[in-house]
């Protein structure tokens, strides 16, 4: 009934008019609804113009302040200008690493990347280990080689260090000795062999070189496994996991281990050989160990390509350090660096001989300065006595060489056997190496020397972000290149150095560079007064591996390796005179 009455109403309303005045109505009704788009249009309007509000009330909430703008540059560098004029985030950017996940951080171009010890993916992780769900890399295989070193050898024990004589800690500074001073060569005691007998080395590319003369040592030492020829694959303990690798996936990680720490090309010419020394880890467990003293725990590896393309590894036990003996001249060869060897002559056999003077260059050593028989060096966990320390100095015949000792391994000594040599043990594992080694006399033969510690990171899919810590130095990829930067609210760990008496216990600031061939590398630091920051030049993170010191520039011959410079805060009258610098490195 009630829809009756309305219809019947309408229908009225509009058959019932005159024509005009429903023409009249049909106008206004059209103007009521442009007037209504209209309206919706202001709507529209506002709406914009609290969208833009919007966006400022973000830029707000994000910067605190409504930066305007007209070009990009004018923003911060995790910024662009928008169409509004103002200053917002770039998604995917980030201004600290509050922005960013938790297994995440602020990089120094502003975007998120991966914590050091976290992953994204998979990618992240070494080959035996996926991306757990707390972004961490989790074993997916075996955890262990079962290698019997751990009760073969004697546990390791902790270096003690000198007493802290010095008035800074560190250096009695009436001790001070040059690094370049040149103390003589240093002492070969060990007994010469009874007699000599000749071996002829396998044919190189169908050619028979001549035997090679061979030492009358005796002992029982049997060869080390890992020093014959392989079968299968064989395993491998790393930081980041354990890796199970044939021959030529072998030779490659090794290339990578000295590319990648030392920052140089290996020479993988045919029938070139490359022997690669590894301070302070086990044949096989590329982990650090502490490096007792006097023991053969160090590893050494031999490389080479044959003319038909194929990858040859040989692994052995060593010792890379000085043997603990009473000889009044005995030192180490400092690490991270390249040496240039040749098919030469140790106590009238054949042996890979020293050969730096081949091409007029020095090298350096630790020197065993007060005669107790060991380096006393923080670095390598020698136990050490006596008054005086030991410091860096130039070294000399240097060789690769066998020292005789029964078996079993994890108790010989090698005493006076390395007066500074890397010595190989047992005479089966020195007929193994040097039947592999020996190319042709005078051959040259490069040795890399890495400790376990400073072996790159990268290597076991481990990152971080470049800060000046000794942890995560700055990188100086490439040269020339200059840095500015403050030592102020920086770490202070070293005090004084072996290359000088002065107080550098204020704040410091260490820069890693790696360098790919010989030559000259040139450093100065500047700063104005009241700020003193001292440059120094240091072969590991230890303040008695200094090669040399200035407050203001110096020029040092470097050979191929890895290198640290520290900008250290100068301290006087008891104030560290730490502030802003400027610091240049280049290379020639």
């Amino acid at each position: 009934m009630h829809r009756l009455v309305v219809l019947c109403l309408l229908f009225s309303l509009v058959s019932c008019l005159p024509d005009e005045t429903t023409k009249s109505k049909r106008d206004n009704t059209n103007n009521v609804n442009i007037n209504n788009v209209n309206n919706i249009n202001n709507v529209n309007n506002i709406n914009n113009v609290n969208n833009l509000n919007n966006i400022n009330n973000v830029n707000n909430v994000t910067n605190n302040t409504n930066v305007e703008c007209t070009l990009p540059g004018e923003c911060e560098p995790w910024q662009t200008c928008s169409v509004g004029g103002f200053c917002v985030d770039v998604a995917g950017r980030c201004a600290d690493s509050t922005e960013c996940e938790a297994w995440q951080e602020c990089d120094g171009t502003w975007f998120c990347t991966v914590r050091d010890g976290f992953c994204e993916g998979n990618d992240h992780c070494q080959d035996n280990q996926i991306c757990g769900p707390d972004h961490r890399c989790v074993t997916n295989g075996p955890t262990s080689c079962n290698f019997t070193y751990d009760s073969d050898f004697p546990t390791p024990v902790n270096g003690a260090l000198k007493s802290l004589t010095g008035p800074y800690g560190f250096i009695d500074p009436a001790g001070f000795i040059d690094p370049d001073t040149d103390l003589g060569p240093i002492t070969h005691g060990e007994p010469a062999p009874a007699g000599l007998w000749y071996m002829t080395p396998p044919p190189t590319d169908g050619m028979v070189p001549p035997p090679i003369t061979m030492p009358g040592y005796s002992d029982n030492m049997p060869l080390f496994s890992r020093g014959q020829a392989w079968s299968g694959t064989r395993c491998y303990e790393t930081p980041g996991g354990v890796r199970e690798l044939s021959e030529s996936e072998a030779f490659d990680f090794y290339r990578q281990i000295v590319e990648r720490s030392l920052g140089v090309t290996m020479n993988t010419a045919a029938n070139f050989r490359n022997v690669v020394g590894i301070r302070g880890a086990y044949p096989g467990r590329l982990i650090w160990h502490r490096n007792s003293p006097d023991f053969f725990n160090d590893t050494i590896v031999l490389m080479w390509i044959d003319g038909s393309g194929v990858k040859h590894v040989r692994e052995f036990p060593v010792s890379t350090d000085t043997g603990d003996n009473t000889y009044t001249s005995t030192s180490s060869l400092l690490p991270n660096r390249l040496y240039r060897y040749t098919n030469g002559w140790h106590r009238d056999y054949n042996a890979l001989a020293m050969n730096e003077a081949g091409y007029s260059w020095e090298y350096n050593t630790a020197d065993d300065a007060n005669a107790n028989g060991h380096w006393d060096n923080a670095r390598n966990g020698w136990l050490n006595s006596g008054s005086t320390l030991d410091y860096v100095r130039v070294g000399s015949a240097h060789n690769i060489h066998m020292g005789s000792v029964s078996a079993p391994l994890g108790t010989a000594r090698v005493a006076g056997w390395s007066a500074g040599c890397q010595v190989i043990p047992g005479m089966a594992n020195w007929t193994s190496f040097i039947n592999s080694a020996w190319t042709s006399s005078g051959a040259r033969v490069d040795y890399w020397l890495l400790d376990a510690r400073d072996l790159d990171r990268s290597l076991w899919g481990q990152t971080c972000t470049p800060d000046g810590t000794h942890e995560c130095p700055f990188r100086i990829a490439s040269l020339p290149y200059t840095h500015n930067h403050t030592t102020v609210g920086a770490q202070s760990r070293f005090g004084e150095y072996n290359c000088s008496t002065a107080n550098e216990s204020g704040p410091e600031v260490v820069y890693e560079v790696k360098i790919p061939t010989h030559g000259t590398l040139n450093v100065s630091v500047e700063c104005a007064s009241p700020v003193d920051i001292d440059i120094h030049l240091i072969v590991m993170d230890d303040p008695r591996a200094c090669l040399t010191r200035h407050n203001a520039s110096f020029s040092r011959s470097v050979a191929p390796g890895r290198y640290l410079i520290v900008a250290d805060s100068y301290v006087s009258g008891g104030t560290a005179l730490s502030g802003a610098y400027t610091l240049r490195v280049s290379f020639q």
